[in-house]
């Protein structure tokens, strides 16, 4: 029924990334990586 072309990711965490999961975000191109940290800067700006 959808057909999309581009598909953006979002993951959410609470106490960050490990380094393989920075990595894999990186080399997929389309993948958002979101900490706790980053929420509240975004909040308290």
């Amino acid at each position: 029924m959808f057909h999309y072309h581009k598909i953006q990711l979002y993951l959410f965490a609470k106490k960050g990334f490990t380094k393989g999961c920075v990595d894999a975000a990186e080399k997929m191109g389309n993948v958002m990586l979101v900490s706790y940290k980053d929420i509240l800067r975004k909040v308290t700006k």
